[in-house]
């Protein structure tokens, strides 16, 4: 239901609201408690990496021609945008993937368990982050779309930070409540 506005949709032509795509965070936690009841296994690894870096790879690829070819210009995304049917299946073939992979290094299991206990409150955070950072970013520093792309990777790594950082705060401050109210 929330991956079928971009499919379907085109321009002021609707078969289904728009509104069903803010949904999409309820369709990844479903989907995720499906994987967790039933584990699926994708015994053919190559097609969900294939399926993966098809529907990733098209934005950087798109960007780069909309810097180096027509400089500024409009490509539309091949696929849609990430809460598009394909972005889904992508997303969920990757969680798939990686969901029994067994990490040795205690500092990266130690990290990813980390983020994984607070990813959705890092997805709510990083809205308002996105929100704060890019346009404080683009005030100060974009010139042109061929100079900003360096500004990219610092920008998104500081969004993923600082909604790490205060889902960490938000998740210690609701389990004070709760123990608080608890007693």
């Amino acid at each position: 239901m929330t991956s079928l506005p971009p499919l379907v949709n085109r321009g002021e032509f609707r078969i289904v609201p728009n509104y069903w795509q803010m949904c999409f965070p309820v369709l990844l936690y479903f989907t995720g408690a499906y994987i967790r009841n039933f584990q699926p296994v994708i015994k053919h690894k190559i097609w969900a990496v294939l399926a993966i870096g098809l529907v990733y790879l098209q934005y950087p690829l798109l960007n780069y021609l909309k810097i180096s070819l027509i400089e500024e210009g409009n490509l539309p995304n091949v696929f849609g945008p990430y809460y598009a049917l394909p972005g889904y299946i992508a997303m969920t073939l990757l969680f798939v993937s990686l969901y029994k992979v067994d990490i040795k290094t205690e500092i990266i299991r130690k990290a990813v368990t980390d983020v994984s206990l607070v990813s959705y409150e890092m997805f709510l955070f990083s809205y308002l982050y996105d929100r704060l950072i890019y346009p404080w970013a683009m005030e100060r520093f974009y010139t042109n779309q061929n100079s900003f792309i360096v500004w990219f990777v610092p920008i998104t790594l500081t969004v993923l930070l600082t909604s790490y950082i205060m889902a960490l705060i938000y998740r210690k401050i609701s389990g004070l409540l709760e123990s608080k109210n608890n007693n």
